[in-house]
This record gives C-alpha cells, sequence and structure tokens, in this order.
C-alpha cells in the first residue's frame, strides 16, 4: 500500500488503520508529502488490464527491495 500526504498525524491514522485491517507497517511505503499521490495514481490504467485478465479485483501490487537495499 501506498502512503501520501502532507499532515503526519492523518498518516499515523491511516497507517493504524490499515494495521488494523491486517496490513503489515512493512508493506505500507509512504511515498511522501501529497504530490506523491499523482504517480500512484498512473497506476490505475495497469490496474484495469489485469482487472480484465484475472476478472477479479482480488490482487494487489507487490514491492521487492533488494536485501542490501532493505531499510
Amino acid at each position: 500500500m501506498f502512503l501520501s500526504g502532507n499532515d503526519e498525524g492523518a498518516k499515523s491514522t491511516v497507517m493504524n488503520l490499515l494495521v488494523s485491517l491486517g496490513w503489515k507497517k512493512a508493506n505500507v511505503i509512504d511515498l511522501g508529502d501529497i504530490t506523491t499521490a499523482r504517480g500512484t495514481e498512473q497506476l490505475l490504467p495497469l490496474w484495469v488490464r489485469l482487472y480484465g485478465i484475472y476478472k477479479s479485483p482480488l490482487f494487489n501490487f507487490h514491492v521487492v527491495v533488494a536485501p542490501s537495499q532493505n531499510r
């Protein structure tokens, strides 16, 4: 899950909500301020294509980081 926004308190609230829904904190990536949201919006065309292939919205994206690059 990607997270963008200018309000740190709001982002913390969203993080807590996501964790309560079963997301692992390690799988929520804070991209920064609200200007970074535009990039994630560009995933929609790819998502629509994948929905057409799988005939279901039950899939997601996963970012894999090389072991030497882990935070």
